[in-house]
């Protein structure tokens, strides 16, 4: 198991958990604190199933290597692409593929909404939310953390 440390979009990962200021880490949950909010995050167990929320506004450059990275967890996981209004070709390249769940809104609203509808369509408990501006490789998601949806998640 890894563990994740930061607030940024380059997260520390490190192989024992530890506290610092305004972080626990509990048995398999790391509960994030910040600013009075917390956040319960589930570690990976290899074999859980669990659903990959992507949402992408004009990313057709990146989809062809973001579903051939994907393709590997469409075996075992779920995979919801949310297309925030996309203008390019994204959605043209999505539509056919058949391995993803896809979902496409006709005018942007903003990544919050797209997670929102992602969390609120994701078939498991377990989540991953992952970019698809490929900044981080799909073969990284086993290492990420899974957010709970059942531990603090307003949606």
């Amino acid at each position: 198991l890894q563990y994740w440390y930061g607030w940024g979009r380059k997260p520390i990962w490190m192989d024992k958990p530890r506290c610092s200021s305004g972080l626990r880490v509990l048995n398999k949950y790391k509960i994030i604190k910040k600013s009075g909010l917390e956040a319960a995050f589930f570690l990976p167990k290899s074999g859980m199933p669990y659903t990959i929320i992507i949402p992408i506004h004009n990313e057709e450059a990146n989809i062809p290597a973001l579903l051939k990275g994907l393709e590997f967890y469409a075996k075992n996981h779920e995979i919801l692409i949310i297309d925030d209004g996309s203008k390019d070709g994204s959605y043209e390249l999505l539509s056919k593929c058949s391995f993803i769940q896809f979902v496409r809104f006709e005018q942007n609203s903003g990544k919050g909404v797209a997670v929102r509808k992602g969390l609120d369509m994701a078939t498991y408990e377990q989540i991953i939310i992952f970019d698809g501006d490929m900044e981080l490789d799909p073969a990284e998601i086993s290492k990420l953390m899974i957010l709970d949806k059942n531990s603090c998640i307003d949606i």
